[in-house]
């Protein structure tokens, strides 16, 4: 890749956006699941809250990505991180019940969502054709960043009472998500005018009727479900094992950073396995982890599960990702990105109700062990959609 492309500013500030958002997203839902908890909360509630974050985006999020198409990204990229922003100062400053946790944490969902609906677009626009999977990745490999650094952020806290962790958290939150606005304002200033939006929009019927795109949809779709629910579920592992909150955030930082080896990867294992047989094994590979998690080993034991998680869920992403956009037709990449957010945001919402009436009888065992049979799911779906692609 000419080197030009690594310095160009609008690539540049499109990463920091990326590693922005991945940061100030998964540290606000975390506070909030040790905020749900100092509330005295059921912890079995952390799938309430991760069900309301998906549920308001899940009937946005395709709409967002029209407006994304037609439009560009300029409206969706600044919009989204200013209702982040305030978003967090919600979670933090309202009186704490779990009625302000279920709206703060629902807004948080549609900022999320309508900022990426606008950066994710910005990969094309910075990019050139024959360069778009390197910097896809690089994209990527931005948002592994700050979900690698987040979860580190616990344990500075100092203490193990879940009060003092939320607050240090948001305090964290509010900063970063004040520079993710201030990028995001950045950026689009530099984008060119005439690389935004503007064309006709082909019918969503139109997009779903390409060859293998349902089925790809679905598996990068259940991908990130369960690499999201990783944030919710491993601190109540941590309550249930009785693991340190240090502790906790050292097991999401090791498959966050396990996330960011395979996109740093992402290149080399591409071209040596192809896209389609890429998504295929590593999601049998975050399967195998999630199996083994479930087991209530000594957290030591524990740990070696993680790698194969984060590396596993992280380079199925990203080759499921890939594959959209290369089958997504011409003009209507935002709309197929923001199928993929709504299929996401889908399995936010129902996976988690799933979960907590298995964890009733189960536990955390219980937990990990549905969200393995959705990585194997998504597993059979890219295999799906390669026969079906060609």
């Amino acid at each position: 890749m000419p080197r030009r492309m690594l310095i160009k500013t609008p690539l540049a500030l499109m990463l920091a956006a990326a590693f922005l958002i991945q940061f100030t997203v998964p540290l606000t839902r975390v506070a909030t699941t040790y905020k749900a908890l100092a509330l005295g909360l059921d912890p079995n509630l952390a799938g309430v809250l991760a069900a309301a974050f998906a549920i308001l985006p899940l009937f946005l999020v395709v709409w967002f990505g029209r407006i994304t198409d037609r439009y560009g990204v300029k409206p969706a990229t600044i919009t989204g991180a200013a209702i982040i922003l305030f978003a967090v100062l919600i979670l933090w400053l309202a009186p704490p019940s779990l009625a302000t946790l279920l709206i703060g944490i629902a807004i948080l969902g549609v900022g999320q969502t309508l900022h990426y609906s606008g950066l994710q677009m910005v990969v094309p626009l910075v990019s050139t054709r024959p360069h778009r999977d390197a910097i896809l990745g690089n994209y990527l490999l931005a948002t592994s960043l700050g979900d690698a650094l987040a979860p580190l952020v616990i344990g500075t806290t100092g203490s193990d009472n879940p009060a003092a962790i939320a607050t240090h958290l948001y305090g964290v939150g509010t900063v970063s998500g004040t520079a993710l606005l201030l990028v995001a304002l950045v950026l689009c200033l530099r984008l060119k005018p005439h690389n935004l939006g503007g064309h006709a929009l082909p019918p969503i019927s139109h997009i779903i009727r390409t060859p293998g795109m349902i089925a790809i949809l679905i598996a990068g779709s259940l991908c990130a479900t369960a690499q999201d629910l990783m944030i919710t579920y491993i601190p109540v592992l941590g309550l249930e094992r009785g693991i340190p909150a240090a502790t906790v955030g050292i097991m999401l930082t090791t498959i966050s950073l396990s996330s960011v080896l395979s996109r740093a990867a992402y290149g080399m294992l591409s071209r040596r396995f192809g896209r389609n047989q890429l998504a295929v094994g590593a999601t049998l590979l975050a399967a195998l982890g999630l199996v083994i998690l479930a087991i209530p080993l000594p957290p030591q034991l524990s740990f070696l599960s993680l790698p194969l998680i984060g590396f596993g869920l992280g380079s199925a992403g990203t080759a499921t990702l890939a594959i959209l956009l290369f089958l997504a037709p011409r003009g209507a990449r935002g709309t197929a990105m923001s199928m993929r957010q709504m299929g996401n945001r889908l399995g936010l919402f129902a996976v988690p109700f799933g979960i907590g009436l298995v964890a009733l009888a189960t536990g955390v065992t219980g937990t990990f062990l549905v969200l393995a049979g959705v990585v194997l799911g998504s597993s059979a779906l890219s295999n799906q959609s390669r026969k079906k692609a060609g």
